[in-house]
Parts: C-alpha cells; structure tokens; sequence
C-alpha cells in the first residue's frame, strides 16, 4: 500500500520534512508521485525509518546509519561493520564523556570561587567585575 508523505509522515510520527530529508539523502525512496505531485512511499519505506529513528536513538549518527543501510542495500550482513562504527562511537562518547567531567570540575570550582567571594569579595575574580547599572550609571 502507498501512502502520501503526509499520511506515512502521520504513522511514523514525524515531520513530512524529516522524509523529505532522508529521501534527499538517499536514505528512502520514493515510490513515485500523486497526480497533484504529493510523494508517495510504500510500506517498506516505514520499517525503514523506524529503523533509522532506533539507531539514531541508540546514538549512532546519520552518516553511520548510511553506510550500514548501503551494506545491507547490497544483500550483506551489516554486522561486522556495525560492531566497528558501534566501538568507534563508543570511543566518542567516552571522550565526550570526560571532557563533560572536567567542564563540571571547572564549575564546581568556579561556584567554590562564587561563594569565597561572599565572605572575601577582593579574592575572588567573580566580585572584582562591575556591571553597570542600567543606563550606563557606575554602581
């Protein structure tokens, strides 16, 4: 059964545009268009992008899902190369990871900083900035 961009967009609960991205690139096809020029997907076109929304939501990226979607296009087992983008993304993640720790430690420090200045304002970085008050006036 074929179904307008529109309907399918309906069923797979997401944006007509969303379809019309992945079909430009090249994720889905179209099944052709309606004598009024809506597009039109057949039923496969579904299991395909609720495939593409549950890897995404695992965390692999749109350019990874390609290149899995282009092996399994070709009649190949996508395994081997999934276990591979599937340990390079974790090796991202992890990455992010500790950069996101230190980002922390550097605030946790900074709010430590914070609250000296509340007992000693002239130590703390935080308290030796003036905000001008509205209309320009020094406070």
């Amino acid at each position: 059964m074929k179904r307008t961009i529109t309907e399918m967009a309906a069923k797979l609960g997401v944006r007509p545009d969303r379809l019309r991205y992945y079909e430009r690139r090249g994720l889905i096809s179209s099944a052709g268009r309606t004598p009024d020029g809506y597009r039109l997907y057949a039923g496969h076109v579904a299991d395909r992008v609720r495939f593409i929304k549950s890897t995404q939501r695992s965390g692999l990226r749109l350019r990874d899902i390609e290149e899995v979607l282009v092996i399994m296009d070709a009649g190949n087992c996508p395994c081997g190369h999934t276990a591979d983008l599937v340990e390079k993304r974790l090796a991202e993640v992890d990455e992010e990871i500790t950069r996101l720790e230190e980002l922390r430690s550097s605030l946790v420090r900074l709010g430590q900083d914070n609250n000296e200045c509340r007992t000693s304002p002239l130590e703390a970085w935080s308290c030796l900035v003036t905000t001008p008050r509205r209309g320009g006036e020094e406070p």
